[in-house]
């Protein structure tokens, strides 16, 4: 058990390295405290960057108005982390005249490209690229 304290407590010391004005007292802390501040951390840094992606959406301006044709979504079946909120097509449909086009695969955002679903995201691509005139 002494390893896996160490490695939280590592993990803490990085984090606190890294946050300025951080608590500089790391090693009265325990394993269950650090394990808190690592996922904390761990969550600002999400909700920043889904904050960074919202703010680039919103300040996104097409002088040309929308998109003239069909999107496809190629997309996970369970929602991101922060994005809950958002609709199955993630607002396309609004940016778009044609249709949004949702096809659904298994894993995360870092892993539906691995494997069996990679290769269907790659077959899929592959027919879409098919239907372009």
């Amino acid at each position: 058990m002494t390893a896996t304290k160490t490695k939280w407590l590592s993990a803490k010391e990085k984090l606190f390295s890294k946050m300025k004005g951080a608590k500089q007292d790391v090693g009265k802390s325990s394993m269950a405290d650090a394990a808190q501040e690592v996922l904390s951390w761990k969550r600002r840094e999400q909700a920043a960057d889904f904050i960074k992606s919202v703010n680039m959406v919103n300040k996104y301006k097409n002088k040309r108005g929308k998109f003239q044709g069909d999107i496809h979504l190629l997309r996970i079946k369970s929602d991101p982390v922060m994005c809950e909120h958002l609709p199955v097509d993630y607002g396309l449909q609004s940016w778009c005249t044609g249709k949004v086009h949702i096809t659904f695969y298994n894993g995360s955002h870092e892993t539906f490209l691995n494997r069996d679903s990679g290769k269907e995201v790659a077959e899929e691509i592959t027919k879409i690229l098919s239907l372009v005139k």
